[in-house]
């Protein structure tokens, strides 16, 4: 029994570390800006809802919100964002909650600020 139980709970711990790992996406973002990927959801339908955090170390103006990148080179453009785009102060910091809708065989690899 204990070492099923520790079969059990192994292969959980696996399983859980292999969907973080499948869950990673990378960032591309200006000179000066980072952005970090805080959470992400997938819908049932394969929509996209990603929760970033933007800094930029110098006075920047972000005019667009972030796209995603799939492994074809395929890009996606958000189809709702919630936070101001614009004139960003240094070391200022913003949240953004943005929406992509879903598209067939698509799996975002990469966020892309420009």
């Amino acid at each position: 029994m204990m070492k099923t139980s520790l079969q059990l709970i192994s292969g959980l711990m696996l399983l859980a570390a292999s969907v973080a790992n499948a869950c990673e996406i990378s960032v591309q973002t200006p000179a000066n800006v980072s952005m970090e990927v805080d959470n992400m959801r997938h819908g049932l339908k394969n929509e996209l809802t990603l929760f970033l955090t933007v800094k930029s170390a110098v006075n920047t103006e972000l005019k667009r919100p972030p796209a995603v990148v799939d492994d074809k080179g395929r890009v996606s453009e958000p189809i709702r964002m919630e936070g101001a785009l614009g004139k960003i102060n240094a070391n200022e910091s913003r949240q953004w909650v943005v929406y992509y809708a879903p598209v067939a065989d698509f799996t975002a690899e990469k966020v892309v600020l420009q």
